[in-house]
């Protein structure tokens, strides 16, 4: 490599053509940086004016390479971000002094002093900065863009630039930051009285930063990695985008931008960082045991360079780039619910049965996202993919998906933590990618691996029935603190109501949850419910006998039961057979809602049955008292050692997407980020582990931020500092201030609603969906 210390000046109005690879992140810059480098050119102005004519400012590296296929060109791997920021500056001068010129007759001025003496000749500056920089009229060649300017940046970017080139305002793409810092530089020098406007131009001669020319030998990505540059640092997607396009050529690169790399970018969306993990999950079925995916990632795909010739490399990162494609696709269709079977899958169904297969694969895709675990993803996926390369039949894909929603259901249903799953779903996940012979035998590794327990860990297998019937006979599933949990509900109850019947009633957002006897007691229900009202109030009000849907909740209130029935689209006149059973009854007290619940419990068993053997066979029946003809005996199995929710404290899953809960006199037992379960025992700890990741996510937009605090997030400037020493706190509780990163300190000092509006503000702010975390919550007793 040759590295050198040319000034900006010299540097950009040297005969060259500048690419910014299309796999780089787009331009990102900010006012603050934009102002930063403005300020300190009018600071080195004034310096080499009064005290030091020889004074240089430096700003930070370029890293560079030749195109050999391309004369007269470069290709910008370092720096693209000050490189550009200084082309819209020089172009901001130049339209200013063409404005300047164009008032004044074209002249020169008279009273407008250069660093010389002379009078300042606006239109030969705008001529100089016109050739010199901005374009080279003599040069023929072009990367393909519209425009003459000698900048091709990546394809978000370009048109915004070629219209900022173009000079018609009217045209400007107004949303762009090339636009916006472009005006502001436009202000900025028109604002400058102090500085003539020919010293903007010749003070980019003194302005310098390091250039690293690589040459075709030097490793770039190393190069790239290691640099720590003034910029804004990459996040992860940014630098697994950088690490698989990098070793193509400029056509090559662009060729896969465009028909690989973009559209896994645009399938994924905001989840991109969430995709490649699970990619990850499946490609190498274990814990990521660095804590940057993208280090894992190159990891992964050098491991498989490894074993090919230098030569044919190139080919094995083409083969992951499609391979992240084709899941990509996959991973779509299943946040959208829309998988679809193409013509060559399942050709031996017919019309109608494919059609059938059709809806019911989207159905399960819609079910399985009503439960409240991201874990399944990966599996999902690759299930998915079984099916897309004809491994699996699309009868097989349902049932291996229905196999997930029985063991997930159960284990939401008896109130068990997620904890432990990460692990056995990345097994199952890996296990389901095919020997080289081809071979995967889904359905009975799935069975055998939902039901065992992993290292003995009895949690993270499926409830046998001893537990499941005796959640949903005694726990409360409605969480009137957690309305998330309405999603998981409304599916149970769903499926109930669908269960036994030829004509199925769609569900859809209308329908909520409706709690027989209402969550307020009335004088009406303490009179139905007989002397021991209270008691039976407290201890049935959220069990699965006492809940049911409904399209009119707000209009049956705390009506009384009789009224419930009876009034317009009352139980009696529901289209629900949930409903219209109620309604058979004259009364609704303890007995009614105990025999509801042997019968709802019946139903359940057969649609969501163990999937393990049937090794203990049915020594028991759990009964209820007689409610007279309509009694069900409901048989289970010997109960086997698994963890006692009944007797802990009962816990919930908070969802931050929820808004706001009061969680005063919660304890916090985990969380879930993206997929991945974390432990947490605390919510200081939550925030010193859960806030560094965020921040890994999009450094430079939380350091932006906080550099110029910008938008509504005024809780966050509170507990969000550039130094340790902003806080009070911290001479008397030190350990309450942990650094983020350089110079972007936290404080945890403050209490649980704030904790909470905190990471509100934040998943806002970094732009990140509040439905990726999920906080495992257990309420205090005296707290319910």
């Amino acid at each position: 490599m040759n590295v050198s210390e040319p000034n900006v000046s010299q540097f950009m109005s040297a005969n060259r053509w500048f690419l910014i690879p299309c796999y780089q992140r787009p331009y990102s810059w900010d006012k603050k940086q934009c102002r930063d480098l403005f300020e300190d050119m009018v600071r080195l102005y004034r310096l080499r004016r009064e005290h030091d004519p020889m004074a240089t400012h430096f700003i930070g590296s370029v890293v560079i390479q030749r195109l050999p296929e391309v004369p007269s060109s470069i290709m910008v791997i370092d720096g693209q971000q000050r490189l550009t920021t200084m082309y819209l500056f020089y172009l901001a001068l130049y339209r200013v002094a063409l404005t300047q010129a164009n008032s004044q007759g074209g002249g020169k001025a008279s009273g407008d002093l250069t660093l010389a003496g002379d009078m300042i000749d606006y239109a030969d500056l705008a001529k100089t900065i016109e050739i010199e920089i901005l374009f080279e009229k003599k040069s023929s060649f072009s990367f393909g863009a519209s425009s003459k300017h000698r900048f091709t940046l990546t394809e978000s970017d370009q048109e915004a630039l070629d219209k900022l080139f173009a000079g018609n305002e009217a045209e400007f793409v107004t949303d762009s930051l090339l636009t916006r810092n472009y005006r502001l530089f436009v202000d900025w020098i028109s604002a400058q009285e102090n500085m003539p406007l020919d010293a903007f131009y010749r003070i980019t001669e003194s302005v310098v930063f390091i250039a690293i020319e690589l040459e075709a030998k030097d490793d770039a990505q190393l190069i790239f990695e290691s640099l720590n540059s003034k910029g804004l640092k990459l996040s992860d997607g940014d630098k697994v985008r950088n690490f698989l396009l990098m070793g193509f050529n400029s056509e090559e690169v662009k060729r896969h931008y465009r028909e690989l790399w973009r559209p896994i970018e645009l399938n994924c969306g905001d989840a991109l960082s969430g995709f490649i993990k699970y990619f990850l999950d499946i490609k190498r079925g274990r814990e990521q045991s660095n804590s940057s995916l993208y280090m894992e990632l190159k990891d992964y795909v050098q491991g498989l360079q490894r074993s090919r010739a230098p030569a044919v490399q190139n080919q094995v990162t083409v083969a992951v780039l499609d391979e992240l494609l084709a899941y990509s696709v996959l991973f779509k269709q299943m946040r959208d619910c829309s998988y679809k079977l193409s013509a060559q899958h399942d050709t031996e169904l017919s019309f109608g049965e494919r059609s059938q297969l059709q809806k019911a694969l989207t159905k399960s895709l819609f079910n399985l996202q009503q439960l409240p675990y991201n874990v399944r993803t990966p599996v999902v996926m690759q299930l998915m993919m079984l099916h897309v390369k004809n491994q699996i039949s699309g009868t097989e894909l349902l049932e291996a998906m229905k196999l997930l929603e029985t063991f997930l259901f159960r284990r939401w249903a008896c109130g068990w933590q997620s904890r432990d799953l990460n692990r056995k779903f990345q097994s199952i996940a890996s296990k389901l990618v095919p020997d080289v012979n081809g071979g995967c035998d889904v359905m009975p590794l799935l069975k055998r691996s939902l039901c065992s327990a992993d290292e003995g860990k009895c949690a993270s297998s499926m409830p046998q029935d001893a537990e499941f019937v005796q959640a949903l006979q005694h726990r409360a599933l409605y969480k009137k603190s957690n309305s998330k949990n309405s999603a998981p509900l409304k599916y149970m109850l769903e499926r109930l109501e669908n269960a036994d019947s030829l004509e199925t009633i769609p569900i859809d957002s209308t329908y909520s949850i409706e709690h027989i006897m209402p969550q307020t007691l009335t004088a009406e229900w303490r009179a139905e419910l007989g002397v021991n009202a209270v008691s039976i109030h407290k201890e049935w009000l959220h069990r699965l006998g006492n809940l049911t849907l409904t399209a009119y909740n707000s209009k049956y209130s705390n009506s009384s039961f009789a009224q419930k029935c009876t009034m317009e689209h009352g139980f009696a006149h529901s289209s629900l057979r949930l409903n219209r059973d109620i309604a058979e009854h004259d009364h609704w007290g303890r007995q009614e809602m105990e025999q509801r619940t042997a019968v709802l419990v019946a139903k359940a068993l057969k649609l969501w049955p163990y999937l393990g053997d049937s090794v203990e066979k049915c020594a028991e029946h759990v009964s209820t008292p007689d409610p007279g003809p309509a009694s069900v005996h409901v048989p289970v199995s010997a109960p086997t050692p698994v963890p006692e929710v009944k007797d802990e404290p009962e816990s919930f899953d908070y969802c931050l997407a929820e808004g706001d809960l009061d969680l005063t006199g919660t304890k916090l037992r985990g969380y879930e980020f993206m997929g991945q379960h974390y432990d947490a025992s605390n919510w200081v700890q939550l925030q010193r582990d859960l806030i560094p990741l965020i921040y890994q996510l999009n450094p430079e937009r939380l350091r932006s931020w906080h550099q110029t605090p910008w938008g509504r997030f005024n809780v966050l400037e509170l507990f969000i500092k550039s130094s340790r020493l902003d806080f009070p706190i911290a001479q008397k509780r030190p350990n309450s201030v942990f650094e983020i990163d350089k110079q972007i300190f936290f404080c945890t000092h403050q209490n649980v609603l704030t904790k909470v509006n905190i990471l509100q503000q934040l998943f806002e702010l970094m732009q990140i969906d509040p439905a990726q975390l999920t906080l495992r919550l257990v309420r205090s007793k005296g707290q319910e």
